[in-house]
C-alpha cells in the first residue's frame, strides 16, 4: 500500500510539473487603438510631476514613529484621493 501511495505522489508531482512547463497555447491578437499609423510624429505629452516621498521624520524618543514627508507636486488630487495616494507611497516604504 505505501508503494503505491508513493507511486501515485511521484505521478501527481511529475504530471503538475509537466502541466506547469507547457507553453500557453491561446495567443490570441489584439488591436490596440490608441496607437498612431505608421509614420504619423508623435508629440510630446505635457509634462506631469507625480507625488513622491520626500523624507521621513523619525522620532528618538520613540523609534517606531515615523512622520512621512510628500511633496505633491503636479498632482490636482482631492484630499481623499490624496490620502489614498500617500498611503500607498507609504506601503511600499515600508515594504522596501
Amino acid at each position: 500500500m505505501k508503494n503505491y501511495l508513493k507511486t501515485l505522489c511521484i505521478s501527481f508531482t511529475l504530471a503538475a510539473f509537466t502541466l506547469t512547463c507547457l507553453p500557453e497555447c491561446s495567443a490570441i491578437a489584439q488591436e490596440v487603438p490608441a496607437l498612431p499609423a505608421p509614420g504619423i510624429m508623435v508629440h510630446l505629452s505635457p509634462q506631469f510631476t507625480p507625488p513622491v516621498l520626500r523624507g521621513i521624520r523619525v522620532y528618538p524618543n520613540n523609534p517606531l514613529r515615523f512622520d512621512f514627508i510628500l511633496d505633491k507636486n503636479d498632482s490636482q488630487l482631492s484630499d481623499e484621493e490624496l490620502k489614498t495616494e500617500s498611503n500607498d507611497l507609504i506601503k511600499y516604504f515600508l515594504a522596501s
